[in-house]
């Protein structure tokens, strides 16, 4: 299929210059009048265009087209992603988890823990929440979840942290269907 389109593109190319040639071999002054002569030439440039926009055209489809390996399709691919993207999420409530504050004797503990959320939620805005986006979003094109979930991945609160590792797990069950 491939070989077919590129021929015909040259050919395309090839006509093109080809009416060039033809169009100089008969300039106005010996053979023929000058309106066949731009005609011919104008048919030629045309042709000669439509073959190189044709061919630039595929070039960049195929330069910017992701290759995959043989047997995968793009929702296997966003699949693992979202299997990826939950466990980097699992680690990092872990971590956040051990640095939560402990309950003092004495103090201000409620001040303390509401810090530590705030911290939580803004490191997850800036590392994580990019990333979580992007896959949330693609995995909303291929229908593997409901883009009413959307509010969760942008926005959670520090208990609906610790939801999204689910939410990526059912993502990517329902895209390997």
């Amino acid at each position: 299929m491939k070989d077919s389109r590129a021929s015909s593109l040259l050919a395309w190319v090839s006509l093109g210059v080809g009416l060039i040639g033809i169009a100089f071999t008969l300039q106005p002054p010996t053979h023929i009048s000058p309106a066949v002569f731009w005609v011919i030439l104008l048919l030629g440039i045309l042709a000669v265009a439509v073959g190189t926009r044709s061919i630039l055209n595929d070039r960049f489809r195929q330069a910017t087209q992701v290759d995959s390996p043989p047997g995968t399709s793009r929702k296997q691919l966003l699949a693992t992603e979202c299997d990826r993207f939950s466990d980097t999420l699992s680690s990092f409530l872990g971590e956040q988890l051990r640095r939560k504050p402990r309950p003092l004797p004495f103090g201000n503990a409620a001040g303390r823990l509401q810090l530590w959320h705030e911290q939580v939620e803004a490191r997850y805005r800036q590392e994580l929440r990019p990333w979580g986006l992007e896959i949330f979003d693609a995995a909303v094109r291929l229908d593997g979840v409901d883009a009413s979930s959307r509010v969760f991945v942008d926005a959670p609160s520090t208990a609906q942290l610790g939801q999204l590792p689910d939410l990526f797990r059912d993502a990517a069950r329902s895209l390997k269907r």
